[in-house]
């Protein structure tokens, strides 16, 4: 296991920040689930498969967001976990983006580069399948970047994905930073 070392000493999370960090998850898992390509197969296949995962991963669009609940005492666990499920199950990349900052926020070392690279690695993976997804219905980047018909075939600019995918990881970790620098004044504030 890479070495993750606490800021500071851990005081306890803030309430309302928490309420709004599960808020802000199943918002996120809610949107992505609805977009997500199983969804989408299990409205025009007859196959009972897509149905049955997508009905199977519903409890996912809550249990995961829950997660952060457990960002005070295991930072490294939750961003590790909901970045690799972000991947097998249709949740998006909000979690795992909101859990790589809370991570930064409260830890540092070579542990937290790591699971930082594998957020970027996971979430950039959910940015260009979203971007693939045909008519423009099926996707939620070209929902909110085209403004054609949703039935109509969209591509967009491979600059366009990059950036949503670097922008989002950034944002997040600058987000995860801001945090840490104000946790570590207020710490330099209380010591004599």
């Amino acid at each position: 296991m890479l070495p993750v070392e606490p800021i500071c000493p851990l005081s306890p999370p803030h309430i309302a920040r928490t309420i709004v960090y599960v808020a802000l998850g199943i918002l996120g898992t809610l949107t992505s689930y609805a977009y997500h390509p199983i969804v989408n197969l299990m409205e025009s296949e007859k196959s009972l498969w897509p149905s049955l995962y997508a009905i199977l991963c519903l409890p996912s669009i809550i249990l995961v967001p829950l997660a952060l609940l457990l960002r005070h005492h295991r930072p490294g666990l939750v961003a590790a976990a909901t970045s690799l499920f972000s991947l097998v199950l249709p949740i998006g990349n909000t979690v795992p983006l909101i859990a790589m900052s809370t991570l930064i926020g409260r830890r540092r070392g070579s542990g937290v580069t790591a699971i930082a690279a594998l957020t970027l690695f996971t979430s950039s993976l959910i940015v260009v399948v979203d971007s693939i997804q045909q008519p423009r219905g099926n996707s939620v980047m070209k929902t909110f970047f085209s403004d054609v018909h949703p039935e109509e075939y969209v591509h967009l600019s491979p600059l366009l994905i990059v950036g949503v995918a670097l922008g989002g990881w950034a944002l997040s970790a600058l987000l995860g930073w801001l945090i840490r620098r104000r946790r570590i004044a207020e710490l330099a504030l209380s010591q004599p």
